[in-house]
């Protein structure tokens, strides 16, 4: 095998909100402040950089030009000052979910996300690897499982951190905490989320939908479609879209050895495994539920 030459992204804010490795678990809904943290990312930026840097060609650290300059310039001095990209937010605001924990616009992640890919491109990269700014995991078993599943793929697929096979709704929902892809794909994946309209407010099945169907999110009735139906945790309607002729990229979940390495905001993160797919799902052929129970459903909405 070549030498394959790797970039990384190191995405998001310096001081980062919220919950942690040990609160992750806690619904937005029920999150109250001693939940939440206000993590200094610097450490832990300087520390992937520090024990990383030998994995990969490339390493850009993505943040935003509004915050604390002296906070930027501190994090400046840990890295090399042309891994540091400093851009402006231009994505449209969306109002917080909860009172607790602010600014979750789901767009901001994609836009560095697409502007590190760009980066990385010019400079040669062939395969992207993005994390956060307030993440620390085991990159070098990362890096080792999605080479073998990315070397001799010919699709267009992003890998992820898990898909739940917990229930009828999960399945459709992919995580975010870091993604692996060809350069190509990285690009592409982060540019049509954020130029397709929005499938659902939700971000984890606003990105299943908005990759597995592409351009055909466009449609305006496929969306009104999707919208009406996955309320009802209903498989059985969606997935008659998720075939060859409307997918030309899905997912595929990594290691899950890789969760049990992570830090986030400085507390281990514990998530059960029991229910994730260890192997690349088929939609066309998930459990779905009955047109039964779907009609109740429907009955009692």
């Amino acid at each position: 095998m070549k030498n394959l030459k790797k970039g990384l992204i190191i995405q998001g804010p310096i001081i980062s909100t919220g919950r942690t490795g040990k609160t992750a678990h806690i619904s937005f809904k029920d999150v109250k402040k001693e939940h939440v943290v206000d993590f200094n990312c610097i450490e832990n930026i300087a520390k992937i950089f520090n024990d990383y840097q030998y994995l990969f060609a490339h390493i850009v650290c993505i943040t935003w030009e509004d915050q604390d300059p002296s906070i930027i310039n501190e994090l400046r001095n840990l890295i090399p000052d042309e891994c540091l990209i400093i851009i402006k937010d231009t994505t449209k605001k969306i109002d917080s979910k909860g009172s607790i924990i602010s600014g979750n616009n789901k767009y901001r992640q994609f836009l560095s996300i697409y502007e590190g890919s760009k980066v990385l491109s010019k400079l040669g990269c062939e395969y992207i690897a993005k994390i956060r700014s307030d993440q620390f995991l085991d990159l070098d078993l990362l890096m080792n499982d999605a080479i073998a599943k990315l070397v001799n793929e010919k699709r267009n697929v992003v890998l992820v951190p898990w898909i739940s096979l917990e229930n009828s709704y999960s399945i459709f929902e992919i995580p975010d905490h870091y993604f692996v892809a060809k350069t190509n794909d990285m690009l592409n994946f982060s540019e049509e989320y954020l130029s397709l309209p929005e499938i659902t407010d939700h971000i984890h099945t606003d990105i299943f939908y908005k990759w597995s169907m592409r351009s055909y999110c466009k449609n305006p009735l496929i969306r009104l479609y999707i919208s009406g139906f996955k309320r009802f945790g209903n498989n059985s309607f969606i997935r008659i879209l998720i075939n060859s002729k409307f997918s030309k990229g899905f997912f595929i979940p990594l290691n899950p050895k890789i969760l049990q390495s992570i830090f986030w905001r400085g507390e281990i993160f514990s998530i059960d495994d029991y229910f994730l797919a260890n192997k690349e799902v088929d939609y066309n052929k998930i459990n779905a539920k009955s047109l039964k129970s779907i009609l109740k459903k429907v009955y009692k909405k």
